[in-house]
């Protein structure tokens, strides 16, 4: 979908704006034990990683030229740069791994999770192999089976939705998984920033785009919680975003 000249800062104001709605909701079912400090964390956390991902600090041209000006297609250098802030977050202990599921460990009954692995990416090689699509470059390869799945899902299955849990609860046991408002808010705060975008002049919300990302969404954070791990999370995103590009 061809939104037309995007302005992102403004349209990180739209995702807070979103994520303060879903915040305020998720506070009033979870009113007796909201931790709006851990909320704070979140919304704070999440507008340094959409900063460093979209340059708002003007990094990437400094960092590129000290490259000597690579041609790249993808925005590796604010991708690398919001892993590198993840890491060090975990690195100092503001967020701790093992509860933000940064761990090979998995938990009691995890074979449900890596089972339903098995099966979504079963479908989709069987779906890859049912459409037709233009040869994509080693650089395109290259970038969608590493940055998107390792940066995206440290942060929004990993740092973002520990600090939501701390916030809001882990939430009843639903499917194999404690899934409540973390979840959620989390989920859609991922299909968002996927999806809702301020060009030329106006909102532009891509419903189809949403649905789609957002319903992702869902499902690697029931496997990161079900897992106990973002590994599971990872990989699944990694084949998801490639699979279709190698068949």
């Amino acid at each position: 979908m061809d939104v037309g000249v995007v302005s992102y800062p403004l349209s990180a104001l739209l995702w807070n704006g979103v994520f303060l709605i879903l915040g305020g909701i998720g506070a009033l079912f979870t009113r007796t034990h909201f931790n709006i400090r851990w909320f704070a964390a979140a919304i704070l956390l999440f507008n340094l990683n959409v900063a460093l991902v979209l340059d708002f600090f003007g990094l990437n041209a400094a960092l590129l030229d000290l490259t000597g000006n690579p041609e790249l297609q993808f925005n590796w250098v604010g991708k690398i740069l919001a892993l590198i802030v993840s890491l060090t977050i975990l690195a100092f202990g503001l967020v701790d791994r093992r509860e933000a599921g940064i761990t090979f460990k998995q938990a009691k009954g995890a074979h449900i999770g890596w089972i339903a692995f098995a099966i979504l990416c079963i479908i989709d090689i069987v779906i890859a192999l049912m459409i037709e699509t233009p040869p994509f470059d080693g650089e395109a390869i290259a970038y969608q089976l590493t940055m998107p799945s390792i940066e995206e899902e440290l942060f929004y299955r990993g740092i973002l939705l520990f600090c939501l849990i701390k916030a809001f609860g882990a939430g009843p046991r639903i499917a194999a998984a404690n899934f409540g408002w973390a979840a959620l808010i989390g989920s859609l705060m991922f299909g968002a920033v996927h999806s809702l975008f301020w060009a030329g002049g106006e909102p532009v919300f891509a419903i189809e785009i949403f649905l789609i990302t957002g319903s992702l969404g869902l499902l690697l954070t029931w496997l990161r919680l079900n897992t106990g791990s973002i590994l599971a999370a990872v990989l699944l995103h990694s084949v998801i975003n490639t699979v279709w590009r190698l068949i």
